[in-house]
């Protein structure tokens, strides 16, 4: 019989119950769906149901219908995987008591908030399509053990010189949450550091690939690379890793159609998530290290294939030119959206990781705790004493 082997694993937050009678944990999952494919032949649709289990805790057991329609099967499941928790706001599926967005808050800044596995997506060598075990058919020693992996990082990090991301969220003084950002609301659900947007197992691994990409210059330089051509390749490599990172944390999501992990940016924003995919990164599939490496190696041939002439690349302000006067027929900007996008901010994702990596490579440019923003012509109540302040700034 031939092995099954994981590519993700599917977990929901939680919450203890609001009602002090019911004693159960809540789970904060938006939806259970895990594969939702329609067709006039005969659709596929496999989602979770929510029982209690023991200790009081959520139970999920799979459930699957291999009818035409979603309705259909949504009437022989016996309810609805799509109607579970919206913005926030949970029914304990047992007591039916709401836990209120501003409840889930309070528990999550107290420290309360915990997180359940649901299932696990595996494939089979030879056989096409996932394969979904529920969290009770996984034997519990094969669960990850958070403080043997906190040893193993502390470890890892005493060897390399390498940090957990330990940086401040915007609007973030430590665990103090000073202000509010439309785009990054994760400090009000008590995330205030970079580091909190992983869980232990994605944090170790994630930094072993930082480890490596560093090892990798001076390897290229023991054997003989030029300086350059050493830098340019683990520049790349360090590349690869952001784009790993933002498909292996805890708001990478599980998309239905695709039965894929979906990275964490579906906009120019940082919103909670209250279910997450964890993507294994040494999988070989979409989204692991391999993957994004081919998709960065791609990138710069096509890059390469546009434009064979010499470019040259400098970090400035726009409005701060090392050129004379009309040296230029036109300058062209990419310019921030007064209030709509705060680049500066979302950009620290990827920044504290590419510090870990090629940080040392470019000093230069890293100096900094995170990325500079006192510059950025943008408007940002939270940071520029509210509004009206901020829009006139912006217009200076």
């Amino acid at each position: 019989m031939k092995k099954l082997t994981p590519v993700a694993y599917l977990w929901t937050r939680t919450v203890p119950c609001k009602n002090p009678r019911c004693g159960a944990v809540v789970p904060l999952v938006r939806q259970t769906w895990f594969c939702r494919k329609s067709g006039r032949r005969g659709g596929r649709f496999i989602a979770l149901r929510v029982t209690l289990g023991e200790g009081g805790r959520p139970r999920f057991s799979l459930v699957q219908a291999n009818c035409r329609r979603v309705e259909e099967a949504i009437a022989e499941f016996g309810f609805d995987p799509g109607s579970f928790s919206a913005r926030g706001n949970a029914t304990c599926v047992f007591c039916g008591t709401v836990a209120d967005v501003d409840y889930v808050k309070a528990e999550a800044r107290a420290g309360r908030m915990g997180r359940q596995l649901m299932a696990v997506v595996c494939t089979r060598a030879g056989q096409q399509g996932k394969i979904y075990l529920s969290a009770d058919q996984v034997l519990p020693e094969l669960l990850p053990d958070d403080e043997a992996i906190r040893a193993r990082i502390e470890a890892l990090c005493e060897e390399t010189g390498l940090t957990v991301p330990e940086e401040p969220l915007p609007g973030c003084d430590g665990d103090e949450i000073l202000v509010r950002s439309q785009y990054l609301p994760l400090p009000l659900y008590g995330l205030t550091r970079w580091a909190d947007l992983f869980t232990p197992r994605q944090l170790l691994t994630l930094l072993t690939f930082a480890k490596w990409v560093r090892k990798a210059y001076d390897v290229m330089r023991e054997e003989g690379y030029d300086e350059e051509e050493a830098r340019a390749i683990v520049t790349m490599l360090g590349l690869t890793l952001d784009k790993v990172v933002q498909l292996n944390c805890t708001l990478s999501r599980w998309k239905l159609d695709a039965e894929a992990v979906v990275d964490a940016f579906g906009r120019q924003a940082l919103p909670m998530v209250w279910d997450y995919a964890e993507n294994v990164p040494i999988s070989g599939l979409g989204g692991s290290w391999e993957s994004q490496l081919k998709r960065t190696i791609q990138g710069f041939l096509t890059t390469q294939d546009i434009n064979k002439s010499v470019s040259r690349v400098t970090r400035g302000s726009a409005t701060e030119l090392p050129y004379p006067t009309s040296f230029f027929d036109a300058v062209i900007t990419d310019p921030p959206y007064y209030d709509n996008v705060p680049y500066a901010d979302l950009s620290d994702f990827f920044y504290v990781w590419l510090k870990r990596t090629v940080g040392h490579l470019y000093p230069e440019h890293f100096v900094t705790e995170l990325t500079p923003k006192r510059a950025e012509i943008v408007a940002d109540p939270y940071r520029q004493g509210g509004r009206e302040e901020a829009l006139k700034r912006s217009h200076r």
